[in-house]
């Protein structure tokens, strides 16, 4: 049996509630929260493709939304 192998270049949007963000919220301060944002897309990715064995994110770039 040979395997079949997918390479995939992902494209998304999400709005992300952070605890702690509101309208008087300055972008530098959310910015200081990107650990947060890259384990809460690692966390997506992994539940979307529970089957894959190889998951890198290598960019990723977000802002505040008012």
């Amino acid at each position: 049996m040979s395997t079949f192998r997918i390479y995939a270049e992902l494209s998304f949007k999400a709005d992300l509630a952070l605890p702690g963000v509101d309208e008087t919220t300055m972008d530098y301060e959310v910015r200081q929260r990107k650990g947060e944002v890259y384990e809460y897309l690692q966390r997506r990715i992994a539940d979307a493709f529970p089957d894959a064995t190889d998951r890198t994110l290598h960019y990723f770039e977000f802002s505040l939304i008012r």
